[in-house]
């Protein structure tokens, strides 16, 4: 961390950042890699990077960014910048982060480690406003409130991609990212809910299976009682209908 700091006070971000713009991939790869390295659970550098523009340049760089290590490289950067920091997000707001998010998601191009990034970050950016409630972190917690990152996922379709992700990530790690995500946006998703549930009530039943091999597995444990919450209101919602 106080590498990170130093680096930042320093100038370093200054001086790296028209890197990120290098007709060589390995220098833009590298590039973004240390500014995420420098970045990540430091608040004092997530402002540095901010303030001095490399969010933005990350950002507007990640669309048409053609090598595929540098753009894993950028998403690693852009979490470490605006985890846990209402006030980037709002800027990736503002730059159209959410379409190039979801982009990726959509892109049967893209590798499934990157689809697994994108919605580890989602899911992230949307919980940690669920713990500062129960925090007495008052300021941050009116700074999330500005952010409404939960009704531009919304709004930019998210909903949309996630049965298509759920069948496409194939193995726990892809599926759990995918499951804990429809949990996170209950209600809202309600359409994907009901055209997942013969893929998740498939996966409930494999784990279930897994759960009763290894009962002291809390992963399991937690994901089985996730999808019962899932079917459960799928379950709800098909009554109503």
């Amino acid at each position: 961390i106080d590498n990170g700091i130093n680096f930042a006070d320093m100038g370093g971000f200054a001086l790296i950042k028209p890197h990120l713009n290098s007709s060589l991939p390995v220098l833009r790869r590298n590039t973004a890699f240390l500014i995420g390295a420098a970045a990540q659970s430091n608040p004092k550098v997530q402002i540095a990077a901010m303030e001095g523009g490399v969010l933005r340049d990350l950002v507007t760089s990640l669309p048409t960014e053609m090598d595929a290590d540098a753009g894993k490289k950028y998403l690693f950067a852009i979490g470490s910048i605006v985890r846990h920091f209402p006030l980037a997000q709002k800027q990736l707001l503002e730059l159209g982060g959410v379409d190039s998010l979801l982009a990726i998601l959509g892109d049967k191009k893209r590798t499934a480690q990157d689809k697994k990034r994108v919605l580890a970050l989602i899911y992230d950016m949307l919980s940690e406003r669920e713990h500062i409630n129960e925090t007495d972190e008052a300021a941050k917690a009116e700074q999330y409130a500005s952010v409404p990152i939960r009704h531009a996922l919304i709004d930019a379709g998210v909903c949309n991609l996630l049965p298509t992700a759920l069948k496409e990530l194939q193995g726990l790690d892809g599926q759990q990212k995918v499951v804990e995500l429809l949990a996170v946006l209950q209600g809202d998703c309600d359409l994907a809910l009901r055209q997942s549930r013969p893929v998740l009530d498939d996966l409930r039943t494999r784990l279930s299976a897994s759960l009763s091999e290894d009962a002291d597995d809390d992963l399991l444990r937690h994901l089985v009682q996730t999808l019962d919450r899932l079917l459960g209101q799928s379950n709800g919602k098909k009554t109503e209908l």
